[in-house]
């Protein structure tokens, strides 16, 4: 794929800041939902839960004026189509609005219009590098199920906007090329500065019959939910990162975060990838990429976070707390011999 021509846009995110009050009135009037706020993190929406006096909790999005009403709604119809596809699926749904739709507007102060969508609220906490420490084969396990039923549940998903450029998509070209290269602070490029041209000449880049579908995009341990009495897994959130690519780019996501959750990245892994595989069983090809999919990935986090760095000042002390996390990552991650792990993967799967 030709590298898109990254700008600060695709990474300066700044979610809408509407007050509180104007999202109570649009989920009261517009929704039929009256409850106690709270404002939750976003990256690139406005996120409000609501919570009723009988229990219940729901999250108001509000997306940024300029987010492309397609693909906002390429999320809401992935998630109704994971709901009639697979109900058990621990994933939030989409409440419509009192007249049936899916979605509504929210009207800025300036005029411009706002994509405004109510989802059901996951309860439960997100994994974090802590918790996921000493995790049990069998909680791995769970995780790589859960995205295994989830890929199973989205190859039959189709949009006319699953085809657009995702920064954080590892198959976009971004991950060699030059322009974003030019951003590498010295220790990236001392770490990882021999990926960028193996990873355009590799299978990764120029094996085009692999698999490719709708995926989630973003398995990290933060979009994990812990079912709150137990450290199991407990449910799936933010979709805003769903492209379509490769299915092997599915487990390069939790490949990179996950990687120190063992005594060694193989330790932390097979289990993941053997659930994945019991849900939704990989091929050698998806296989043969596996090793260069998580590289690529944490290769692409750093190189990102570095042009953040440079390029978005409002968000460059937060990504600088959270570059060293990422470079660890890499680190462990480099340090294990590709060979060694994709032979212990096709053995542990039994697929040749």
């Amino acid at each position: 794929m030709t590298p898109h021509s990254l700008t600060a846009e695709d990474l300066e995110f700044r979610p809408p800041e509407f007050p509180v009050e104007a999202l109570e009135e649009l989920a009261r009037d517009v929704y039929g939902i009256n409850g106690q706020p709270q404002q939750l993190r976003g990256e690139r929406d406005q996120n409000l839960r609501l919570t009723t006096g009988a229990g219940e909790s729901y999250v108001l999005k509000v997306a940024n004026a300029y987010e492309d009403p397609g693909i906002v709604d390429f999320q809401i119809e992935g998630l109704r189509h994971l709901e009639a596809t697979d109900p058990s699926l621990p994933t939030p749904r989409v409440v419509p609005t009192i007249d049936g739709a899916t979605s509504t507007e929210l009207l800025g102060p300036d005029g411009s219009t706002h994509p405004t969508r109510l989802l059901t609220f996951l309860p439960g906490d997100a994994f974090d590098e802590e918790s996921i420490q000493g995790l049990a084969a069998g909680q791995l396990r769970a995780v790589g199920s859960l995205l295994g039923r989830l890929c199973n549940a989205l190859a039959t998903f189709d949009h006319p906007h699953a085809e657009h450029f995702m920064a954080w998509d590892i198959s976009n070209g971004l991950v060699s090329s030059d322009a974003l290269w030019a951003y590498a602070e010295p220790d990236v490029v001392e770490l990882a500065g021999w990926t960028q041209e193996h990873l355009a000449t590799s299978g990764f880049a120029l094996d085009s019959t692999r698999r490719h579908q709708i995926i989630h995009n973003d398995a990290h341990p933060g979009n994990i939910l812990r079912d709150p009495d137990t450290t199991s897994v407990g449910g799936l959130i933010d979709f805003g990162d769903m492209v379509v690519a490769p299915l092997a780019n599915e487990l390069a996501i939790p490949g990179i975060s996950f990687v120190n959750a063992g005594p060694t990245p193989l330790d932390a892994l097979t289990p993941i990838i053997s659930g994945f595989h019991d849900e939704y069983p990989l091929d050698a090809k998806d296989i043969a990429v596996l090793y260069d999919s998580i590289t690529a990935r944490g290769v692409l986090t750093a190189l990102l976070f570095d042009f953040q760095i440079a390029e978005c000042p409002h968000m460059s002390e937060e990504i600088r707390s959270s570059k060293p996390r990422a470079m660890n990552h890499l680190t462990s991650w480099l340090a294990q011999d590709s060979n060694e792990f994709l032979n212990h993967i096709s053995t542990a799967l039994d697929v040749t």
